[in-house]
């Protein structure tokens, strides 16, 4: 769904594309069409053989934006489990080691976990 947002006579502020969701936020396929969407389109007016070949592109293109969202919410998901092990680690070194091999702001945010 597209809604202009800015009422008439006021300077143009665009449009603004609006997509909800039940329970939770949208699911990688969702973002995957987006980007794809965003990246290639083509018209319906094309010779079919060109169609072909645009659709194929944007299959394409579909599949490995999905292939790196799942990879970057898999990629988030271990770095949430690894802050407790860091903090429990950060506890058993001592505080010269610690300044060499960790971050002091991962410390910060990983010590409420344990």
């Amino acid at each position: 769904m597209v809604d202009k947002i800015t009422p008439e006579g006021l300077p143009e502020l665009g449009l603004v594309e609006v997509s909800t969701s039940n329970y939770g936020g949208h699911p990688p396929e969702f973002w995957a069409k987006q980007l794809t969407d965003k990246i290639c389109g083509y018209s319906d007016d094309n010779e079919p053989h060109i169609k072909e070949q645009a659709k194929a592109y944007k299959d394409l293109i579909y599949r490995v934006c999905l292939i790196y969202l799942n990879n970057a919410i898999k990629s988030y998901k271990a770095s949430l489990k690894a802050l407790p092990l860091v903090a429990k680690l950060c506890v058993a070194v001592n505080s010269s080691f610690l300044k060499l091999v960790v971050n002091v702001d991962v410390i910060a945010i990983s010590i409420p976990f344990l």
